[in-house]
């Protein structure tokens, strides 16, 4: 094994060579030991070592789920979309729409909304919110 692995290696991840090469060799050993056990076993009727290591990788991964499901869709859904707030780039200091909408005294902010891109304080997020999914 030493012979087939390089010294002077660049790769950070070099665990990932030697347990490929180690799962390989064990993977290798079990289909001959297998062949060899079986006296059915025929070139013609058995399978081959692809099918063999394909079939042991199916078992060993039997069950084993990711931790979360790959996203289908990046694209916000309507209804549904996240309404986060950014400073601006700016630095300018814009009008509330939400105290404007609500007739309150117009107060500035700094904040604006990361999908429709418009003034909002921290404080009315949640209203603004709630107002557009009304709409």
């Amino acid at each position: 094994m030493i012979g087939y692995y390089m010294p002077n290696h660049r790769s950070r991840k070099w665990w990932r060579r030697i347990f490929t090469y180690l799962t390989m060799v064990s993977g290798h050993n079990a289909y001959v030991v297998g062949k060899d056990s079986n006296y059915k076993f025929t070139k013609k009727n058995g399978p081959n070592f692809r099918a063999f290591s394909e079939d042991l990788a199916g078992e060993l991964t039997f069950g084993v789920k990711a931790n979360h499901d790959p996203p289908l869709n990046h694209a916000p859904q309507p209804g549904k979309e996240h309404h986060r707030l950014v400073k601006r780039r700016d630095g300018l200091s814009k009008v509330c729409i939400e105290c404007k909408a609500k007739g309150i005294k117009q107060k500035v902010t700094v904040y604006n909304c990361i999908i429709y891109d418009l003034p909002i304080h921290v404080n009315c997020l949640q209203d603004y919110q709630q107002r557009m999914l009304r709409m």
